[in-house]
């Protein structure tokens, strides 16, 4: 079984890697995300604060490409779901990466609706395949909070 599961990730991962977009080698991570957020923020007509801390070294291809497409993921379900006009996205280093994304929409209750869709779900095996978690939070009336969270032994992975 562990050989299977080990297997799985790797393939998982690989499959990642893939994927990933032209925006992040040509760009890096900090601007790729806020090119995709104001992008998004342009075409949705939503008020946007976009903050991204330096990053001291560029996160692996795998770490990169899982980040983009969680913010890809929560972006797209603002804009068809959360019936928002004000979004922020925070990128922070410290002792891992956070993601952070919150909108002031209709919000939802995550435990109801789980059942609708896949982002929810997507978003969470992205981040837990690179030891991170991703936690939503959203409550009706409240808006909706992703959190990413990847620990600091990201750049201990660097090449």
């Amino acid at each position: 079984g562990c050989d299977a599961l080990t297997e799985a990730i790797a393939e998982g991962r690989r499959i990642i890697e893939g994927l990933r977009p032209a925006v992040l080698d040509d760009l890096g991570l900090a601007a790729a995300l806020e090119e995709i957020t104001y992008s998004a923020s342009q075409a949705a007509g939503w008020q946007v604060q976009c903050t991204v801390d330096p990053l001291s070294v560029e996160p692996d291809k795998t770490l990169s490409v899982t980040l983009f497409r969680i913010a890809q993921e929560a972006l797209n379900n603002v804009r068809k779901h959360a019936q928002a006009d004000a979004i922020s996205v925070h990128l922070s280093n410290g002792d891992g990466l956070q993601l952070t994304i919150r909108d002031n929409g209709r919000g939802f209750n995550p435990t109801a609706e789980r059942s609708r869709g896949m982002g929810i779900t997507t978003m969470r095996e992205r981040a837990h395949l690179v030891d991170g978690r991703c936690i939503i939070t959203s409550a009706p009336g409240l808006g909706t909070t992703v959190e990413v969270w990847v620990p600091g032994t990201w750049q201990e992975r660097q090449p």
